[in-house]
């Protein structure tokens, strides 16, 4: 009779195990979404309000003395303070905007989006949105060509900690410089690995404006307009600048050389 017993409840316990089991495969799994934080925190600066969550900061000095830096150098009058949305990532930036970069601006909104806790680059596109917008090669170029940061005192235009002229310089000796023909417009430019077009752009923007006037290229700006066909580039440079595109081209082909 014990045995029987004993028997009764081994099986009892295996039906139950595999009644349990059986359960356990059938549950669909779920996985946990990692929700990053909204940008509750609000700092309100002299020229900036900036946006970031309560587990981030930013480095609200530098920025703004990049920013009386780069609107002195322009000559521009800010109409009203820019928002500056901080994120702790890209991650971050495409959930709450749709967005995976590192930065951009929206100079209709005059704002600026990025995961730095300080943005020259993105906040030269609103300032530069006050004069004109012309194809994406003078566009992100100048962009580039103000990356400075005044605050430590480093005047030198820079994509990622050297010089642009450095990088045009490298590409160059590897023959992977891009001729300009082939991204003076929008659509070309996009079309190129931006870790080449944009130090490229950015430094042949910086020969020209060190070499003949700010000025001059804000005069280019102000005619200019993103969707222009590649003749009308040229043709917008050259009566400002009074010579071709092609042969600033050259001046600064050789000015690398001596880099």
């Amino acid at each position: 009779m014990k045995i029987k017993n004993s028997l009764i409840r081994i099986l009892t316990i295996i039906l139950l195990g595999s009644t349990l089991f059986k359960g356990c495969k059938e549950t669909p799994y779920t996985p946990t979404v990692w929700r990053f934080p909204e940008l509750t925190e609000i700092l309100i600066t002299q020229n900036f309000i900036f946006h970031y969550s309560v587990q981030d900061q930013v480095d609200s000095i530098r920025q703004e003395v990049f920013h009386e830096w780069a609107i002195s150098q322009l000559g521009i009058i800010i109409p009203k303070k820019i928002d500056y949305y901080k994120y702790l990532n890209r991650a971050h930036m495409q959930q709450l905007t749709g967005r995976s970069t590192n930065g951009w601006a929206d100079p209709l909104n005059f704002a600026v989006h990025s995961i730095w806790s300080w943005d020259n680059h993105e906040c030269v596109h609103c300032y530069t949105s006050l004069i004109g917008r012309p194809s994406d090669f003078f566009n992100e170029g100048i962009a580039v060509a103000f990356s400075t940061d005044p605050y430590n005192g480093d005047y030198e235009a820079r994509w990622w900690g050297n010089s642009v002229h450095y990088w045009a310089k490298k590409y160059k000796d590897e023959a992977t410089l891009i001729p300009l023909n082939s991204i003076l417009e929008t659509y070309s430019f996009r079309s190129y690995s931006d870790g080449i077009t944009y130090p490229e752009s950015g430094s042949f923007v910086r020969f020209l404006i060190d070499n003949y006037s700010l000025s001059m290229m804000m005069s280019f700006f102000q005619i200019g307009n993103r969707e222009d066909p590649i003749e009308e580039i040229k043709q917008n440079f050259q009566s400002i600048y009074g010579f071709s595109i092609d042969q600033a081209e050259q001046e600064w082909l050789m000015f690398l050389d001596n880099y």
